[in-house]
């Protein structure tokens, strides 16, 4: 599924908007457009493809259809069908974001990121926005398009709101699968790149996500697990230094003493003799 991610600095411009509402056997046109539609279903199903891609549209689902893509009806309803409706243009720079890409990875300067069919978390605020929309839109005023515009922009907002809001649960979930991957394997060569490739992740945007969402970059994170296992290694056992800087994949065991210092602040003789003196006590 594509997501359209255009700028909040960039006008959406409104063209129309409103309300279909049929008993049943209601089939979409076939056709090709220069603007944009987003339809809201509030009831019933709307049978629609797009680009070759067949959907079933129910209540509180919406879906976008783009500028010249063939769009059309592929099924009748059979039942009660509701749903409202509003053709604009979107902004020059608009994009897209395809399936084997992270739509965040598109969420650069405060984008508006929008899966082009989803379901609606807060539908009756969608269902209100577009109401306000159909009372405007039949008022004759000099400020009408200016309304207008900030109704339409509202309702897209509210859309890329409830998608990031998803997304960033996504998030949050993906990185405690990261960490729990590392703990696992921390005895392991890691890098950055290896996780990212595991995950389906650009290295780059991986890294950023991760200190980010969880206040660490991603190497020292690893760094601070290995140190973590090594202080248990270093209390528990008779091993060596470099011993357990090989158990804890560290190569060089003058850049464990290194990293060892740096997290903890002392060495790891300093730290074993610490820890022995407190457990005397």
């Amino acid at each position: 599924m594509k997501h359209i991610v255009f700028s909040q600095n960039d006008p959406l411009t409104y063209l129309s908007c409103g309300q279909l509402v049929r008993e049943r056997n209601f089939l979409h046109p076939r056709r090709c457009i220069d603007s944009y539609v987003l339809i809201v279903v509030v009831k019933g199903s709307l049978y629609i493809a797009q680009d070759k891609t067949k959907y079933i549209v129910s209540d509180n689902q919406y879906i976008i259809l783009r500028s010249h893509t063939l769009h059309y009806g592929y099924a009748s309803s059979t039942e009660y069908l509701q749903y409202y409706w509003t053709h604009f243009y979107v902004p020059e720079g608009t994009y897209y974001c395809d399936n084997d890409m992270k739509a965040t990875e598109c969420d650069e300067d405060g984008n508006y990121i929008i899966p082009e069919y989803g379901d609606l978390k807060y539908s009756k605020r969608v269902q209100l926005l577009f109401s306000q929309m159909l009372d405007e839109s039949f008022k004759k005023s000099q400020v009408r398009s200016r309304f207008m515009d900030y109704f339409l922009t509202c309702l897209l907002m509210e859309l890329s709101g409830e998608f990031k809001e998803q997304e960033n649960k996504d998030i949050s979930e993906e990185i405690s699968n990261i960490k729990n991957w590392i703990r696992s394997n921390y005895n392991q060569s890691i890098t950055v790149a290896k996780i990212a490739e595991l995950f389906h992740y650009n290295p780059d945007y991986l890294s950023s996500m991760f200190k980010k969402t969880a206040h660490i970059s991603l190497k020292k994170y690893i760094n601070e697990i290995r140190i973590n296992e090594a202080k248990n290694i270093l209390v528990s056992t008779s091993y060596s230094l470099k011993e357990i800087a090989f158990q804890c994949a560290f190569n060089d065991e003058k850049y464990f003493l290194k990293v060892f210092k740096q997290i903890e602040g002392v060495t790891p003789t300093e730290y074993k003799t610490a820890f022995f003196k407190k457990k005397n006590v």
